[in-house]
């Protein structure tokens, strides 16, 4: 059973706050190889909410209702380029972000078409048609539940669980070289993984993960790079906004209005 890191026993009540909401969860134990965090997006407004959504690594479910009611179920692809996200009045949207192996051991499928694109999920899907809406804590628990359901029994192999604990730990900046030889897998072959089940490069990958890791130093108005993942300040500055669309500057500037996913990442 999972346990919760936190007792949060937030609610959807669309009347509380009048401004857009974000929250994010971190999933338990259990399920940390697989999926990083939860999220919710609120839109308790009578005006739709417009904002950008940065390429994070990750690719996601997401739960869009209203009035208590699933309007929409879907599932992204990994993103390589920002996405301009509009939020509708009085809408709520939960997601659940996947880390790189989920795709093979969670969904037995590959993804890798659904790069930049998503698709949508039948109701039943994971027993979603049962999640309570009206709680964020209890829902979570019910995702959680239903996604160590289909947990496999045995741990991934070593060298992709190697590959994966090392892409999602922030501290590391390194080449595409240095992985391989870290976790003594051939560059050719993580290519072939990756593009099986993701549809990216170990580099494009690699670009995404240094551009999110780099948003944490961005949030708190460091806007020069202050780790090796960039040749020079240039390079940062071509590469955040290759990926924001915008410069390091304006991110941070902008953080609370339009990236709101920027604002409250946390780093795990």
């Amino acid at each position: 059973m999972c346990k919760p890191k936190r007792n949060n026993n937030y609610k959807f009540s669309l009347k509380l706050n009048k401004k857009l909401i974000y929250r994010h969860f971190e999933t338990c134990s259990q399920l940390s190889e697989y999926v990083h965090s939860f999220w919710m997006h609120a839109n308790p407004s009578e005006e739709s909410e417009t904002f950008t959504f940065a390429p994070d690594g990750f690719f996601k479910i997401i739960i869009v209702f209203q009035n208590n009611k699933i309007i929409r179920y879907f599932r992204t692809g990994i993103l390589t380029q920002p996405e301009k996200i509009q939020l509708p009045p009085n809408i709520i949207a939960v997601g659940c972000r996947f880390k790189i192996l989920a795709p093979e051991y969670i969904f037995r499928k590959s993804l890798a078409d659904l790069k930049n694109k998503e698709e949508e999920l039948n109701i039943d899907f994971l027993n979603a048609k049962h999640f309570d809406v009206r709680n964020l804590a209890l829902l979570k628990e019910q995702w959680e539940k239903e996604l160590l359901k289909i947990m496999p029994n045995k741990k991934p192999h070593n060298n992709k669980l190697r590959l994966s604990r090392l892409l999602y730990d922030g501290t590391k900046s390194l080449a595409v070289k240095q992985v391989s030889e870290q976790i003594f897998w051939e560059q050719r072959q993580i290519n072939r993984y990756l593009m099986k089940y993701l549809g990216i490069s170990l580099k494009t990958y690699m670009n995404i993960q240094r551009a999110y890791n780099a948003y944490f130093d961005i949030k708190q108005g460091k806007l020069t790079p202050t780790q090796d993942a960039f040749y020079d300040q240039s390079h940062f500055i071509k590469e955040i906004k290759k990926h924001t669309g915008t410069s390091p500057k304006k991110v941070f500037q902008n953080q609370d209005e339009i990236f709101k996913q920027i604002r409250n990442i946390t780093k795990k």
